[in-house]
């Protein structure tokens, strides 16, 4: 699944420390994931879980932390 079909809010992905961004980098160098390697998979799962641990640090208030949340995890599973 792709990343960047993550849907968050501006406030939200500023939350995020870049990790999405990350992510979705790896995936579209992949060839959405045609060319990837085992590594690249882990690759975008960690960034994604740093973007997870980014979000539950963040300011943000605690209904906007959760849909972050629940919306990253639905692409994380993929991975």
């Amino acid at each position: 699944m792709d990343p960047s079909s993550i849907n968050l809010t501006s406030e939200q992905l500023e939350c995020t420390d870049g990790y999405i961004k990350k992510a979705i980098d790896i995936y579209e160098k992949t060839d959405h994931l045609k060319t990837a390697t085992t590594k690249d998979f882990n690759n975008i799962y960690i960034n994604l879980s740093n973007a997870v641990c980014s979000i539950l640090k963040s300011n943000l208030k605690f209904d906007l932390k959760v849909s972050a949340i629940e919306n990253i995890n639905k692409v994380k599973q993929y991975y």
